[in-house]
């Protein structure tokens, strides 16, 4: 069975106009209207299109709306202090939660109007049973869950390193060891795409990202260090699209976030 689906990244510039929000010290992205912009990264003259089918990427011509593709999901990413930040929508288009930039905890529900988005949240992990090659259990990344840190996770596993801060991806007495077929992850489409996004240098990314997002799984460059795009407050927003109006091929999408075509990253 194939799967195909349609991706776009941007840059992302939080707009703090002098006031930081802060939270327990932390910074967080700001809420209010206008305050997510869009940044152009060095090197990207457009905002590329691409196309995935059955695990090749290419970049292509035309845009979603000329393609007449069909939304699937859309995420708003920062990176910052070791810390990643997500929300589920286009954060330059919407008002963040209840739009107020103070210091209030996150996800509060103190008078939030009908039409609020989800606020900003740390990335969070559950696991899910896959039976390809044989039963094993993996971590999904996604954006509301149980667990802050990956549930699963052996040491040879380099791209735990390049795609999480040590908050996210130090397990402690959960590490499995070296079973080759224990660990992996897949996730949410749009924020598998944010973590790469983040974790690599953006100067010349557009010509390396057909060669990341392949198979599955997921080929992150050998050569790439820890910490090379973790760029203070750096944001990346990520949308997908699907090809078809049909339900087949949107849940197809959802079979391969959830590793029935394989690990996205083992």
């Amino acid at each position: 069975m194939s799967f195909e689906y349609y991706f776009r990244m941007k840059g992302l510039h939080a707009n703090d106009n002098g006031h930081e929000r802060q939270v327990d010290g932390d910074w967080r992205p700001p809420r209010g209207q206008g305050k997510n912009t869009y940044k152009d990264w060095p090197g990207w003259s457009d905002y590329a299109l691409f196309y995935h089918d059955s695990g090749a990427t290419i970049r292509v011509s035309g845009t979603p709306e000329s393609l007449q593709l069909k939304p699937y999901g859309t995420c708003s990413m920062y990176f910052n202090k070791a810390n990643i930040w997500v929300v589920n929508c286009d954060a330059t288009q919407r008002i963040i939660h209840d739009g107020n930039d103070n210091d209030t905890s996150d996800r509060s529900q103190a008078s939030l109007p009908r039409n609020a988005t989800n606020d900003w949240s740390h990335i969070h992990f559950k696991t899910v049973e896959a039976d390809v090659d044989r039963p094993r259990t993996i971590s999904y990344v996604t954006y509301d869950a149980a667990e802050e840190k990956l549930i699963y996770q052996h040491h040879g596993q380099e791209w735990a390193k390049k795609l999480f801060p040590d908050r996210y991806s130090q397990m402690g007495e959960r590490s499995l060891g070296a079973d080759p077929h224990s660990g992996g992850l897949v996730g949410d489409l749009p924020i598998l795409l944010g973590l790469v996004a983040l974790s690599v240098d953006p100067r010349g990314m557009q010509d390396r990202i057909p060669g990341i997002i392949c198979g599955p799984p997921w080929k992150l460059p050998d050569n790439q260090e820890r910490r090379v795009g973790w760029d203070a407050k750096r944001g990346v927003l990520v949308e997908v699209w699907t090809k078809d109006v049909e339900q087949q091929t949107v849940e197809t999408v959802r079979q391969y976030e959830h590793g029935g075509f394989g690990k996205i990253f083992k």
